[in-house]
Order: C-alpha cells, then structure tokens, then sequence
C-alpha cells in the first residue's frame, strides 16, 4: 500500500483566485471539472493515476483512504483543503479529511527555498515529470464563469470530450509532476510539519475584519485622491493631471528647472544612474531651502498622495471575506530566505505600524467611521498618511470576543546577541535594562534614539553611508563623518557580534571549498555538498543556498575616509555567490553574501523559528491564533476568558529545549482591535 496519494482539483469560477482559496471555495459560482489522484512508491516507479468528474460515482478507493486515515498530497495544499471543503464534501458526499493528513509540495519547496510554482519546481529536478504546459492553457481558458444579468445567472465556458480529455490529462500531469518532486524534495522535520498543521489551522480559523470601516476608509481614500489631483492640476495650470505620474513628474520638474536627484541602478550587472523621485528624494527635496513655491507644493503633494498605493487595495478587502466576514488565507508560509512568513491578499504583514499616540488614533478613527472626510483634513496635515496609519484597525475581534495579543521585543538583537555568545549583552536583556540606553553609552552619546538605530541596524555589518541614511531616516540625522564614528565605536563594543559575522563567513567559506567537511560556529553547524550550503540552526532546521562557489571579483567600494569623504577603491575580493529563489518565486537566480548577510539570515531564521514554536505551544494551551504579523502574535477568545495578558505572554515566550538561555521576552494587550 502507498504512503502517500495525490490530488489536483480543476474549477471554474466567476471569483478570482487572487481573492484567496477560501473566498473562491466558498463562492457561489465555483464548481470543479474534474478531480484527479493517484499513488507511487517511489521516485522511479510509474504513477498510477484516476480522475473523477462530477456525475461519476465516488471513487472508492480514494474514499477509503481518506476515511482510514491515509496522507494526502497536493501542491499549495490549501486550495485542494478548501474546494474538498465547500464543495466536495457538502454536494458530492466525499469524506471530509483531517488536517493532520495533509502534506504539501509547496510548502516543503519553500522551507528548502526552492521555487513555489509546480513548473519551476520540476524544472529544478530534471528527471522529474515535467508540468503540461498546453494543459495550462486549456485550464485558464475554460477557469472562468461570467455573471449574465440577463440570465440572473452565471453562464460557464463549454468543455467538448475532447477538452476535457485534455484537461483531464493535464490535471494527472500536474498529480504525476507532484508525486516526483515529493520523492525528491528534501523531508520536512516533524516539528516544522507541526507548525505548518498550525500555520493551516490558523488561515482556516481566520481574522475578523470591520468590513463597514473598510468601505468607508475606501470612499474617503478615493475621494481624498481626487482631492490632490485637483490640486496638482491647479497649481501646474492644468500641465499635470496628479503627482504620482513619474514620468510627467519629472518632466514639469525640469521645464521649473529643477535637477532631479539620482540614484544607483543595477541592470544586467551593470550599474548605472538614473534620476530618481523615490520616496527618499522627494524627502530630501523638501528639505532643501531652493525647493519652494509651486514645485514645492507639488513634491509634497506627491508625498501624501503616494499613500494612495496602500488604501488601493480596500476596494478588493469585501471579496476576500467570507460570509461570516473573516479573511482566510491571508499567512503564507515559509515564503523568505530565512523561513518566515509573508502574506498575500491583504499583505497583512505590509499595513503600516500605527506610531500615534492612543488619542490621536482614536479621533482619526473616529472621523473615518463617521465618513468625515473634512474633519481629517482639518485635522491631519497629510489625510491619506493617517488614513494609511489606520489600516491595522480593520482587524477586530468577533462578535462576543477579545483579541489577545503581544509584540516579541527586540527579537533580533535578543536571539543575535545568544547567537554570538555575548554573555554579557545576554545579561543585560536577562535584568531588564534598557539596551537602547546602553548602546549610546558605548557610542559616546545620551541619545536613546541613536543607541536603538545602533542596536537594530549595526548587528549585521551595516556599513556608515547606509547607516548615516538608516539614522536619518530614524530621526537622528548623522553627517557621514559621525556615522562612521558611532559605526566603529559599536563595533569595539561589540566584539563577539563582530567576531561572529568573521567566524560564520569563514565556515561557509570553508565548507565550499571541502565539501562534505562540517564546521562547527557556536550553536550552528555549517556543511557543503555537490548541490547546496546547508547551515544548520538550533532549532534543527536548516537554510539551504543552492549551487554555491567562490568567485574572484573586481569591485568599486566606496568608503568613507575620517574626514567624512566617500572615496570608490578598486578591490580584487573573493565572493560567495550562490543560487536562491528570485523576485517571481519561480526561478533561481544569482546571489551573493557575506558575513553580516549570513548572520541576519540565521537571526532572523532562529527568531522565526521561536514564532513558530510560539504558535504551536499557544494552540496547545488553548489560545486561538487568528494572526501573527513578524513578531507579533494575536488570538482571539470569549470575552468571559478570565486569562491575562501575562498568562498569553507566558506561554509565548516559553523557550522549546534548543533555545535554552535565549533572552526573549513580550509585551502583551487584550482589545477589541488589532494592535500589534
């Protein structure tokens, strides 16, 4: 008997699937074509492969499987779950599965980080069953229904014998490309197995969303929008339509005569300069004395109607909600580098963090529930930046509940400062001092400010041109001069961070050039093979990076002297390049790294993996996850739950055995609104 059986479903809906595979499951319109399945032993054998279509009998075998418990696989497993969920299950009479039977090929490609998408994956296993790319085309062409008005219906493409032969045999392509990728791909350890049964847990249980609040917000960012476009085309005289058309922009900039900064721009490998109006040279703009009148009132218009990008997607929030008004779906696992999570749909984990002060948040929300446009814009000196700062407000708790949450603090120099075996940085988080108040001291300075952008920015070998532009754009403006000072003042103070990007960097190194030896580098452990660098973490999972190699480059560095003066020097330097997942997640692409790089990979990979562990203990002592954003997690419960916040915060922070000693800590609230 198979360990394993495959499945892939083929639909057709009026709903998008960009909407979410809970929103589309869950719409009227959707109805499957067919379903296909089938086992195989091994990556050598044959697959043995069956379909059903709707109006067939229920496909005993499948059935019987299901219902004794047998693993399902599928390739982004959650859109299988959903549609067996909403429509297998309720209009055919399948067995509904658990979810602990359920593995997923996407899931796996990208905790290895290997490309998500079916097609690339396979591509990567050259021996494997390849996608049907024809198939793909039929599949989008007969994927979508249309509401006719007319018919008060929904009227869907028609499907000859021939067409769905074909899409049948697409379907067991794409089950026969899964199952050989499956025997390929590297295992998935049992405890990353679990937090992945969370991770699917939590997507299915959703997040309530004050749909009212959202509708509203979008007729005010709408009109608000047009309110600026106005402006710009009074002001220019009717040249200028709005302040967000880069290209006219720069145009009428340079009819006014004004020089439009520049920036580096790699293309092809080559670098080269372009005029740039990035959200950075706008800003510095405005902050010349020579930027006034008309030109001046145009930039900053341009500065607040950029925000218009984040309010856009309000419009689409109601398609993505089911009927019971929550958004599933909306957490992608193990999408970055590093392990952590992304979102999709919303981009949750892309809503601006809300920095006002209590009441000043509370009288912006006010105005957008009342729908009153005028008293933002009487009140708020860039109206779509606080309408932006709101967003996080459309999270709520359900009807009856509260929303449990709390923020890991200072994660990254915790877990980096236990990484490097900096006993005494360890200690000083241990007691409760104010780290930010002790890095300013090391750097000569009272300012808690500067001493928190050295903690969060110097850790990974920042050097002083980004750390003078980091600084700055943290309020704590640094001439290049004293950012260079306080960038080296850190680093004496902090030899054991230091020391460990040097020691990582040399384990990789080594480890390239003899492959298959192990390097040991404090808690982690660094390996090579013919195919990939695998740095082991303590949690016991792994960062891979495919198809490594030293390669000796010539580069222009610029540095900056003592006197604060940026000189490019021509250097001969061995570089570490590897292979990694590019921007469309469907091909690998060139990479390079470096011990700074290493070290915030595998900080921010140990510091995922304590969220990870977070939300499987928190699931296990009875708190329901419904969202975790980076470092912060929240649940939701009754509002007769008599546990604290201390209580959530407690079980959030308990250390799994592999992090023993690890400095963490939270800060936790309990509200009707998402405040993380």
């Amino acid at each position: 008997m198979s360990k394993i059986l495959c499945v892939d479903i083929e639909t057709c809906s009026a709903a998008s699937i960009r909407n979410g595979a809970y929103a589309y499951a869950e719409h009227e319109s959707t109805r499957v074509w067919c379903v296909s399945f089938g086992t195989q032993d091994s990556a050598t054998d044959e697959p043995h492969l069956y379909t059903w279509v709707p109006g067939n009998d229920l496909p005993e075998s499948l059935c019987e499987w299901v219902v004794n418990g047998g693993l399902l696989l599928a390739h982004n497993a959650t859109f299988e779950m959903a549609i067996w969920e909403h429509i297998l299950t309720p209009e055919f009479g399948w067995p509904k599965p658990r979810l602990s039977q359920w593995r997923d090929t996407q899931a796996v490609a990208a905790l290895a980080n290997l490309p998500l998408s079916l097609e690339g994956l396979a591509g990567i296993y050259k021996n494997s069953a390849q996608k049907d790319m024809d198939g793909s085309a039929l599949m989008k062409s007969v994927a979508v229904a249309e509401y006719d008005p007319e018919f008060d219906g929904y009227l869907y493409p028609a499907l000859h014998d021939d067409q769905l032969t074909a899409l049948i045999d697409y379907c067991e392509a794409d089950v026969e490309a899964t199952l050989n990728v499956w025997f390929r791909l590297p295992k998935m350890p049992d405890h990353e197995l679990s937090a992945w049964h969370v991770d699917q847990k939590i997507n299915h249980r959703g997040v309530c969303i004050d749909t009212e609040f959202v509708e509203q917000m979008a007729l005010m960012a709408e009109r608000r929008k047009r309110q600026l476009g106005n402006d710009v085309f009074r002001i220019t005289g009717s040249l200028l339509a709005n302040s967000t058309s880069t290209p006219a922009l720069k145009a009428w900039l340079k009819e006014e005569g004004v020089e439009l900064p520049v920036t580096e721009r790699k293309t092809a490998g080559e670098t080269r300069e372009v005029e740039t109006l990035n959200k950075v040279a706008v800003n510095d703009m405005l902050a010349r004395d020579d930027i006034e009148g008309a030109v001046r009132a145009v930039l900053t218009n341009r500065v607040e109607a950029n925000k218009s990008a984040s309010l856009a997607k309000l419009k689409r929030v109601p398609n993505m909600v089911g009927a019971d008004g929550r958004l599933r779906g909306a957490l992608r696992y193990s999408v970055a580098h590093t392990g952590r999570w992304a979102s999709s749909g919303i981009q949750v984990h892309n809503l601006p963090k809300d920095k006002r002060e209590p009441e000043h948040r509370d009288r912006v929300l006010g105005y957008i529930r009342e729908g009153s446009l005028d008293k933002v814009v009487a009140t708020e000196d860039r109206p779509l930046e606080a309408m932006s700062e709101s967003l996080r407000a459309m999270i709520v708790a359900g009807p009856g509940k509260d929303l449990i949450g709390a923020d890991y603090s200072a994660i990254e120099a915790r877990v980096l400062a236990w990484l490097a075996g900096d006993n005494s940085l360890i200690s000083l988080f241990q007691s409760g001092a104010d780290i930010y108040v002790k890095a300013a001291e090391d750097v000569g300075s009272d300012s808690r400010q500067l001493g928190k952008v050295c903690t969060l920015a110097l850790g990974y070998g920042m050097g002083p041109i980004k750390f003078a532009s980091t600084a700055t754009s943290w309020g704590v403006p640094l001439d290049l001069k004293e950012a260079r000072r306080v960038q080296r003042a850190w680093r004496e103070a902090n030899n054991s961070i230091v020391n460990f990007w040097f020691d990582l960097e040399t384990a990789v190194r080594n480890a390239i050039e003899n492959r298959g030896e192990r390097y040991e580098v404090g808690k982690l452990s660094v390996a090579a093979d013919s195919r990939c660098l695998v740095i082991r973490l303590p949690s016991g999972r792994s960062i891979r990076y495919w198809r490594p190699r030293l390669r000796r480059v010539t580069r222009l560095i610029p540095c900056v002297t003592p006197e604060g003066l940026i000189e490019e020097r021509e250097l001969d330097v061995s570089e570490i390049q590897f292979y990694t997942v590019g921007q469309g997640k469907n091909r690998m692409v060139l990479e390079t790294t470096y011990g700074g790089k290493l070290v915030e990979n595998v900080t921010q990979a140990v510091a995922r993996d304590l969220l990870a562990n977070a939300l499987v203990n928190l699931e296990a002592k009875g708190f329901p996850v419904v969202l975790h954003v980076h470092d912060s997690v929240v649940a939701e419960v009754p509002h007769s739950d008599e546990r604290t916040v201390d209580e959530f915060c407690y079980h959030m922070t308990e250390l799994p055995e592999w992090a023993v000693g690890c400095p963490i800590a939270a800060e936790g609230y309990r509200s009707l609104m998402f405040q993380g």
